[in-house]
């Protein structure tokens, strides 16, 4: 037979980040396989059967979880450098409009005031 060789419930050591989660990877996975049977792990799980199994449960979807597919490409990190200083500029140019508009009215009004100002009622 061709190709690699499957791998079993041992992938546990490779994967886990410590002894404790090999050990109850390999006994679930041993468990699925039939290498095992569930009330032997949980025997060396030193845990009761309901718990056994919601173990295996959360393990399992979490499994199914990781395999959904995902965007193509490389994640984007948010707002490149080149869009956040436009959209600083962007309200800066929104600020500026704004002083402008009061410019505006200021000047209308004290263009209005004097000959007012010099109008007696």
């Amino acid at each position: 037979m061709r190709g690699r060789h499957a791998v079993g419930p041992e992938i546990a050591e490779q994967v886990a980040e410590s002894p404790f989660e090999a050990l109850r990877l390999r006994l679930i996975l041993e468990t699925i396989t039939g290498d095992k049977r569930v009330q032997e792990a949980c025997a060396e799980m030193g845990v009761c059967t309901q718990m056994f199994e919601r173990l295996r449960d959360r393990s399992m979807r979490t499994a199914a979880r990781s395999l959904r597919p995902k965007k193509a490409g490389r994640p984007s990190k948010g707002r490149s450098a080149v869009e956040a200083e436009n959209a600083q500029l962007h309200e800066r140019v929104a600020e500026l409009e704004a002083q402008v508009q009061a410019l505006r009215v200021r000047a209308e009004l004290a263009e209005g005031l004097p000959r007012l100002a010099g109008k007696k009622p």
